[in-house]
C-alpha cells in the first residue's frame, strides 16, 4: 500500500472472497496513511471488501481456462483506473459517488490511480515480494504488456479478440447479458413477493 506500487493477485482458496482478481494501484503521490490506505479493487467491481460475495456475470478464474486481466489508467487522465476481465470491463474505482467515500468497513478512502507511477523497481510476478510460500499463483502466466498510454475499452476488447476470436468475445457479453436478465427478474420477483406495509 506504498507509492509506485502495482499488485493483481488471486486471494488465496481459504480468502471469503476467493473467486476474484484483487487490484492494489498506488501512484507516486500516495504516501502510506494507515488503515485508509488499504484499499484495493477486485473483479467483481467491489471496492475494499473481503466477504463472500457472488456478483451477477463474475468471470469464475478458476475455470482452468485462458483469461485475460487488463488494468488501465483513464484515458482522460482523471483519477481512477478499470479493470478489465476477457476484454470486457469489470470493474472501477472512479464512477460517481456522494462524497465522503466510505468502503464497506466504514473507513474513509481516497481514489487510487489515474496520477504518475514510477515503476523502476523488481517485477515480482505470480507471488507476493516477500516470497510466502503459501501465497502464489500455480497457474501459467502466458504474457505480460506495460503501456505507457491508457488503454481504451476498444483496446482491450481488440487485444482479447487477437488471442480468443470474435466469438470468445461476443459469448462474453451475452454472458454478461444473460447474467444480468437473471439478476433484474430475480430482483423484480422478490418486489412482487414481498408484502405492502
Amino acid at each position: 500500500f506504498y507509492p509506485n506500487q502495482l499488485h493483481i493477485y488471486l486471494p488465496e482458496v481459504s480468502h471469503p472472497a476467493h473467486g476474484v482478481i484483487r487490484t492494489i494501484v498506488k501512484d507516486g503521490n500516495d504516501n502510506y496513511e494507515g488503515a485508509q490506505s488499504e484499499t484495493f479493487l477486485d473483479s467483481d467491481g467491489i471496492l475494499v471488501n473481503n466477504n463472500a460475495r457472488n456478483i451477477a456475470g463474475h468471470v469464475n478464474i478458476d475455470d482452468d481456462d485462458w483469461h485475460m486481466v487488463t488494468l488501465t489508467s483513464r484515458a482522460d487522465n482523471g483519477q481512477g483506473y478499470a479493470v478489465f476481465v476477457d476484454g470486457v470491463l469489470a470493474a472501477t474505482n472512479f464512477l460517481p459517488t456522494l462524497e465522503p467515500l466510505l468502503a464497506p468497513n466504514g473507513l474513509p478512502y481516497s481514489i487510487d490511480g489515474g496520477d504518475a507511477m514510477t515503476l523502476n523497481g523488481h517485477i515480482h510476478l505470480c507471488g507476493r515480494t516477500d516470497i510466502h510460500p503459501e501465497r502464489h499463483f500455480k497457474g501459467r502466466l502466458s504474457h505480460l504488456s506495460l503501456y505507457d498510454a491508457a488503454l481504451t475499452p476498444d483496446s482491450v476488447a481488440a487485444l482479447f479478440i487477437s488471442v480468443k476470436g470474435e466469438n470468445a468475445f461476443r459469448e462474453r457479453l451475452m454472458q454478461l447479458a444473460e447474467a444480468r436478465q437473471d439478476q433484474l427478474t430475480s430482483e423484480s420477483n422478490e418486489t412482487q413477493t414481498q408484502p405492502a406495509q
